[in-house]
């Protein structure tokens, strides 16, 4: 067990410890494939995206449609 500099408040702490019993500062997650709240919100960009391209892919197909079939 070593002592490390917590982020936050800079105090030393365990590096065992989940999170800094000074300011409270998670150092530590017991998931390591939990993903980062900045990694979550990569995810909801990125199917906001796809999710924004089909919508436009499908009105622009209902207009093609519209102006071919008059």
């Amino acid at each position: 067990m070593a002592l490390i500099d917590c982020p936050e408040c800079s105090k030393q702490i365990s590096d065992q410890a989940a999170a800094c019993p000074h300011c409270g500062h998670p150092i530590k997650s017991d998931d390591p494939e939990e993903p980062q709240p900045q990694q979550r919100e990569g995810l909801f960009l990125q199917s906001m995206n796809i999710g924004c391209a089909v919508v436009i892919g499908f009105v622009i197909v209902l207009i093609f449609l519209f102006i071919f079939t008059r």
